[in-house]
């Protein structure tokens, strides 16, 4: 789908942010092998081994709000959430341009949505000629 320059600032800029994050985890043990995969269409932006050798999958999606009404997600992050259940994990972050932000991190976005806790509505559909 397309986005705006300044919502691709946002998002680059969330992506950052939880890099930041995680890469203060891998330095103090807690996580390893931890690289930028956004550029190659893996269904999640960062991706890291637990210590038990797990890969885990992470989505980041920012706003400048103060929180979330919505987010879009392709086909591929929803089909990639649903394979990797409790290995993908989804950060919003919310305020992203202020110097206090906002995370919240749901670790199986497929299961939070069987639950009831969010809806997932498909809004467009590709027509090839």
């Amino acid at each position: 789908y397309r986005r705006s320059d300044e919502s691709k600032a946002i998002g680059d800029l969330g992506e950052s942010l939880v890099f930041r994050i995680l890469k203060s985890k891998q330095d103090n043990g807690e996580i390893k092998d931890l690289k930028d995969v956004s550029k190659d269409n893996v269904g999640y932006d960062i991706e890291y081994k637990s210590l038990n050798d797990d890969i885990i999958g992470v989505e980041v999606k920012a706003t400048k709000m103060s929180n979330f009404k919505q987010i879009h997600i392709t086909r591929n992050e929803w089909a990639v959430a649903k394979q990797m259940g409790e290995r993908y994990h989804l950060y919003l972050i919310a305020d992203c341009k202020k110097q206090k932000n906002k995370d919240q991190i749901i670790k199986n976005l497929f299961q939070f949505i069987n639950d009831g806790k969010a809806n997932i509505t498909p809004l467009d559909y590709k027509i090839d000629f």
